[in-house]
C-alpha cells in the first residue's frame, strides 16, 4: 500500500504527462478536475471519483427536477382552488347584489303599501265619522217621530240607521285588519 507522500508524487507526475498532451487533448479534458479531486481524497482520506460526483450531482438534479414538478402541481392545485374560491365569491356577491336589489323593491312595494294602509285608514275614518253623523240624524228623525212609528219617515230613519250602522262596523272592522283601529 502507498503512503500519501507517494500518491502526491504520482499525481504529480500524471499532472505532467497529460499537461504534455496539449491544450486540446481529449485525454485533459477528460481529467478536468480530477487532479483536484485527487488532491482532496490524499488530503482527507477520501475515496470520491468524478464519476461518483457526476453521479451525486444526476441525483441531485432529479431530486430538484422532482422537487420542481411535485412545487409546479401544488401551484397549479393551489391556483385551481384559489380560481374556484374567486368564482364562488363572485357568485356570492352577485347573489348579494341581486338580494340588495330586491330588497330595495321590497321596501319600496312596502311603503307603498304602508302609504296605501294610510289613505284606506283615513277613508275608512272618514267614512266612519260621516255614518255617525248620520246615524244621529237618522236617530234624531226617530226621535221626533217616535210618537207615529208607523210613519213612513220613521220606517225609512229606522231603515237607514241599521244601514249606516251595519256600514259602520264592517268599516270597523277593516280597520281593525289594518291594524289602525
Amino acid at each position: 500500500m502507498t503512503n500519501k507522500e507517494q500518491e502526491r508524487k504520482a499525481l504529480q507526475q500524471i499532472r505532467r504527462i497529460v499537461a504534455g498532451l496539449g491544450e486540446n487533448s481529449y485525454v485533459a479534458t477528460a481529467l478536468d478536475g480530477c487532479f483536484e479531486i485527487a488532491e482532496q481524497n490524499i488530503d482527507n482520506d477520501w475515496a470520491c471519483s468524478m464519476k461518483q460526483r457526476a453521479e451525486s450531482a444526476e441525483q441531485s438534479a432529479e431530486v430538484v427536477r422532482l422537487a420542481k414538478r411535485a412545487a409546479e402541481d401544488a401551484v397549479k392545485r393551489w391556483r385551481d382552488i384559489a380560481d374556484k374560491n374567486q368564482r364562488e365569491m363572485e357568485k356570492a356577491q352577485q347573489a348579494a347584489a341581486d338580494l340588495r336589489v330586491e330588497l330595495e323593491k321590497t321596501r319600496g312595494e312596502l311603503n307603498q303599501n304602508r302609504e296605501f294602509i294610510e289613505n284606506a285608514a283615513k277613508f275608512y275614518r272618514r267614512r266612519i265619522s260621516e255614518l255617525e253623523r248620520l246615524m244621529l240624524g237618522a236617530a234624531d228623525v226617530m226621535e221626533r217621530l217616535s210618537d207615529t212609528p208607523a210613519d213612513i219617515g220613521y220606517s225609512a230613519a229606522l231603515k237607514n240607521y241599521r244601514a249606516y250602522k251595519a256600514e259602520r262596523a264592517e268599516l270597523l272592522g277593516e280597520l281593525k285588519k289594518l291594524g289602525s283601529e
